[in-house]
């Protein structure tokens, strides 16, 4: 059985046998919204939003593309780091104790 959180739209499986009351918070582990998931005769249903202009003015959730971004320019410049490693070591001897450390931590 499937839930989805009403601000971000994230889908979460369930077990219904989690459910020992007919209702319960749940939260949503991406954008930390609490709602109430209620069962109801072996499926779940989900609280309708009473304001709906609430729903269209949420934000919806960067936090997963920030970290790609991240991720990718962090990778972008070590890339570039190792393609001028000579260059770089040339002008100043401070750079090949760098070099040493990546080549510590990423062996190549």
């Amino acid at each position: 059985m499937q839930i989805s959180c009403p601000k971000c739209n994230t889908i979460y499986k369930i077990d219904s046998s989690d459910f020992i009351e007919k209702e319960r918070n749940v939260k949503c582990s991406v954008c930390e919204n609490i709602w109430k998931a209620k069962l109801i005769e072996n499926s779940l249903e989900e609280p309708k939003l009473e304001n709906k202009k609430l729903l269209k003015n949420s934000k919806p959730n960067y936090m997963f593309t920030k970290t790609i971004v991240i991720l990718t320019i962090f990778f972008l410049i070590l890339v570039t780091l190792l393609l001028s490693k000579n260059e770089l070591e040339s002008l100043s001897p401070v750079w090949l104790s760098i070099f040493n450390l990546i080549n510590q931590l990423i062996p190549i």
